[in-house]
C-alpha cells in the first residue's frame, strides 16, 4: 500500500511538474519570444515522463511480484472467516425466512377466520336491524325496557313505585282504550305519566346516511315522527282519562327519548304550526308534554324516590306516633283502674277493722260478752270454745 500510494504521489507531483513546466514555458516564451527556451522546456518535460513512467512500472512490478508469492493459500485465509460469517448470516436468513412464512400462514388464517366471524357477525346484526325495523312494537318495546332501566337505577321498583301497561278506558265521545307505558305514583295521589318514543328506523337511516342530503331528509322524518307523537299524547287527554280511586295524573305528561341524539334533535328542531314556526319544544310544552331523555329524567325519578322516601318516614313517625298515644291511654286507664281498686281496698281495710273491733277488740264485743256469760254458767265450756276457736 505505500508504494502505491508513492506512486500516486510521484505521478501526482509529474502531473503537476508538466504542469508548471508548460506554464513556465509559456510565460518564458511570451517574455523571450525564444524557439530555444521552449526547447529546453519540452525535453525537460519529456525527461520528467520517462522518469516517472520508470519509477510506476518498478513499483507496480514489485507489488505484482508480492502479491504472486501470497498465492491463493493466503487469500483463502483472507477470506475464510468472512466466508463462515456469510454462510451464518445465509442460514439466518434462511431461518428468519421460514419463521416469517409460518407466522404469514397462522396471520393469514386467523385473519381469514376473522373476516369469516365478522362477516356472520354482520349478517345477524342485519337481520336483527331489519326485524327491529320491520316491526314497530318491537322497537316500542325496546324504548319501554330504556324506561324502565332508567326508573329501576333511580330507585323505583315496579308494582311498587310505578306500573307498567295499564290500560283505561276514555272518556270522549268515541271512547277507546287507552294504555300508558308507564305510570309513576306519587305521594299525595299523584300519578306521573310517562310515554316512551321510539324513533329507530328514521334514525338508522340517518346514521347510515352517505351524503348530507339523505341525512337531513331522515332528520325531518325524525322531527316530524316526534312531532305527531306529541299531538297523539295531546289526544290522548291522560290527565283526564288517568285516574283510580282518591289519584289523579298530573297535568304534564313526560315523552323519553331513549336515543341522546334524537332528543338533541329535537330540542333544536322548529316546526310549523298553522303557518306560523316555532321550536318544538315550545310547542311540546303547549301541548302539556315534555321532552325528556336518560340523562333529565333521572333527577325527576330520583326525585319521586326522595319523596317517596320522606312520605314512608313520615308514615312511620305517625305510626310510632300512634302507638305512643295508644300506650298513653292505656296506661292512664291503668292508673284510674288501680286507684280504684286501691279505695275498695281501702274499705276491706275499714270494714275489716270495724267488724274485728266488734268482734274482740271494741267495747262490748262479742267475745267478752261470751265470756262473761261462760262465767255466769250460761253456756257450756264446750260452745265457748267453739266460740272461741270461731272467734281466732
Amino acid at each position: 500500500m505505500i508504494y502505491v500510494a508513492i506512486a500516486v504521489v510521484v505521478i501526482a507531483l509529474s502531473v503537476a511538474g508538466g504542469a508548471l513546466y508548460a506554464l513556465f514555458a509559456e510565460r518564458a516564451a511570451n517574455r523571450m519570444s525564444s524557439e530555444a527556451l521552449k526547447a529546453q522546456f519540452a525535453s525537460m518535460l519529456d525527461a520528467s515522463e520517462a522518469r516517472f513512467r520508470e519509477i510506476s512500472e518498478r513499483l507496480l512490478d514489485e507489488r505484482a511480484r508480492k502479491f504472486d508469492q501470497l498465492g491463493s493459500s493466503g487469500i483463502s485465509r483472507i477470506m475464510e472467516p468472512f466466508a463462515k460469517d456469510l454462510a451464518a448470516f445465509r442460514k439466518r436468513v434462511d431461518e428468519i425466512n421460514s419463521e416469517g412464512s409460518e407466522r404469514l400462514g397462522a396471520l393469514k388464517e386467523r385473519i381469514d377466520g376473522l373476516v369469516h366471524e365478522t362477516n356472520a357477525v354482520s349478517k345477524e346484526a342485519n337481520n336483527l336491524a331489519s326485524a327491529i325495523r320491520s316491526d314497530v312494537r318491537v322497537t316500542g318495546e325496546w324504548g319501554e325496557i330504556q324506561l324502565k332501566k332508567v326508573l329501576e337505577m333511580g330507585g323505583l321498583q315496579e308494582n311498587t313505585d310505578y306500573t307498567y301497561q295499564e290500560t283505561f278506558a276514555s272518556s270522549g265521545s268515541a271512547r277507546k282504550d287507552l294504555r300508558t307505558d308507564v305510570i309513576v305514583k306519587m305521594p299525595g295521589g299523584r300519578w306521573l305519566v310517562i310515554d316512551a318514543k321510539t324513533t329507530l328506523e328514521s334514525y338508522v337511516g340517518y346514521v347510515a346516511a352517505e351524503d348530507d342530503a339523505d341525512r337531513e331528509e331522515m332528520r325531518k322524518r325524525i322531527i316530524e315522527s316526534v312531532k305527531n307523537h306529541v299531538d297523539e299524547l295531546k289526544k290522548a287527554e291522560y290527565q283526564k282519562n288517568v285516574a283510580g280511586e282518591g289519584q289523579k295524573a298530573l297535568e304534564t305528561v313526560l315523552m323519553y327519548i331513549p336515543f341522546e341524539e334524537v332528543y338533541l334533535m329535537a330540542m333544536k328542531a322548529d316546526v310549523t304550526v298553522n303557518g306560523k314556526k316555532m321550536p318544538l319544544r315550545d310547542y311540546a310544552l303547549k301541548c302539556d308534554v315534555v321532552m325528556v331523555n336518560s340523562s333529565s329524567l333521572m333527577p325527576v325519578v330520583r326525585l319521586v324516590a326522595a319523596l317517596w322516601a320522606r312520605d314512608n318516614a313520615d308514615a312511620k313517625a305517625r305510626k310510632i306516633t300512634e302507638a305512643a298515644e295508644g300506650l298513653i291511654k292505656k296506661f292512664n286507664g291503668f292508673l284510674a283502674e288501680f286507684e280504684g281498686a286501691r279505695a275498695y281496698l281501702d274499705k276491706a281495710v275499714k270494714a275489716y277493722e270495724v267488724a274485728n273491733e266488734r268482734l274482740s277488740t271494741g267495747k262490748g264485743n262479742v267475745m267478752k260478752r261470751l265470756s262473761d256469760l261462760k262465767s255466769m254458767g250460761v253456756v257450756s265450756a264446750q260452745s265457748i270454745k267453739v266460740a272461741d276457736s270461731d272467734g281466732e
